[in-house]
């Protein structure tokens, strides 16, 4: 009998950490995995660059260079839909609770302000 669940790979649940290149350097991006079904979500979503102090910062396009390669990577590891929760601490509003919800399987994303 064949399962709709996903194979998971282990390091997909609790610390999630990735290392994106960029044109401006190296980002990361570090939080907490969990999954419920095939959706895969990251919660408590920090993104910052790597390397010495400096002004460098990673804006949305960085982020979203980083999450071009992750979709891929959960994508592959069997998730149909992708949960990314996190608050700004900094940009236009800081303290803002942002939610992005990714569909995997089509590729689209819709981000919410909560």
């Amino acid at each position: 009998m064949e399962s709709d669940k996903p194979t998971l790979a282990p390091k997909a649940l609790g610390d999630f950490e990735r290392v994106f290149q960029t044109r401006l350097g190296p980002i990361a991006l570090l939080g907490t995995a969990s999954t419920q079904g095939v959706t895969l979500t990251l919660g408590d979503i920090a993104v910052y660059p790597i390397g010495p102090p400096s002004r460098f910062d990673v804006g949305i396009t960085g982020v979203r260079a980083g999450l071009a390669d992750l979709k891929d990577e959960i994508a592959g590891m069997g998730y149909d839909r992708l949960v990314i929760n996190g608050t700004r601490v900094s940009g236009a509003v800081p303290g803002k609770l942002v939610q992005t919800v990714i569909n995997l399987s089509r590729g689209d994303s819709d981000e919410k302000r909560a």
